[in-house]
């Protein structure tokens, strides 16, 4: 824990499967247009800090079509209004936006990454007492 605590200093997102280790969800799975995507949450866990952003990064698995910038990082708003992207990699805004829309089509991603966002400000709390 002693790197967690670190990047809480330091003001880094932390992957949530850093903090809950599960080989089961370690990666979450999106299917969009014939592409597999595994992807990571991440979080700020300063517990003085209210941004109600997750960074999410995004890993094209299948089909490989080219081994670099096979991914693309958005932070994207709790409340599902919104994202920003970081590092668009080889794809295109539009696209972007596409499986942005897909994640958010129903609510279980958003409700997932702000119980998500909830268990690591928590953890952070315990990790800094």
């Amino acid at each position: 824990m002693d790197a967690v605590l670190s990047k809480i200093a330091k003001g880094v997102t932390i992957c949530y499967s850093e903090v809950f280790p599960n080989l089961d969800n370690d990666y979450l799975h999106l299917n969009y247009l014939g592409k597999l995507f595994l992807f990571a949450d991440s979080y700020c866990m300063n517990p003085d800090c209210t941004c109600q952003e997750v960074v999410l990064n995004f890993l094209q698995t299948y089909p490989r079509e080219n081994e670099k910038n096979n991914n693309f990082i958005v932070r994207f708003k709790l409340n599902g209004r919104g994202y920003k992207i970081h590092d668009q990699g080889r794809f295109n805004r539009s696209e972007i936006k596409a499986i942005i829309m897909r994640i958010t089509v129903d609510d279980s991603y958003v409700k997932l990454f702000n119980e998500r966002y909830t268990e690591m400000k928590e953890k952070a709390i315990k990790i800094i007492s």
